[in-house]
């Protein structure tokens, strides 16, 4: 997977203390450097970790079913061949930020269970991405 490109792209930073997503606008050329450093990162790491999906039926995995449809629609009917068009990514935004609320759900409902360690979750944020195999 050497040669691919970023077709769109989010990043959400997930704030536990205020229960809020922040959508950060990060710039196409900086997104994709930095999701290609992960991707790179990942391909050669020793340690690598696979998540296995253990039903089909998750919240999670029918917005990311949803999100590749609804992307896929775009490109095959020739409406978008980018999501970049102008009002053209409102639904796929809307799916990425229903992953995103979804993500920060889990991690109250985690975070209350280990408080009575004395244990807190790290501060993070998800990036999503949709590329292309050139």
């Amino acid at each position: 997977m050497n040669n691919y490109s970023i077709l769109s792209h989010s990043l959400y930073h997930i704030d536990i203390e205020k229960e809020s997503i922040e959508l950060d606008n990060l710039e196409k050329g900086k997104a994709e450097e930095y999701v290609k450093s992960i991707i790179q990162k990942s391909l050669y790491a020793k340690n690598i970790r696979y998540y296995k999906i253990k039903r089909e039926t998750t919240e999670v995995v029918g917005l990311v079913s949803a999100l590749i449809k609804e992307f896929a629609t775009r490109v095959d009917s020739d409406v978008a061949a980018t999501v970049e068009e102008e009002g053209s990514e409102n639904e796929i935004d809307s799916i990425s930020g229903l992953i995103a609320e979804r993500l920060l759900n889990e991690e109250i409902k985690t975070q209350e269970k280990i408080l009575r360690m004395n244990r807190e979750i790290r501060k993070g944020s998800v990036i999503q991405s949709i590329l292309r195999n050139d």
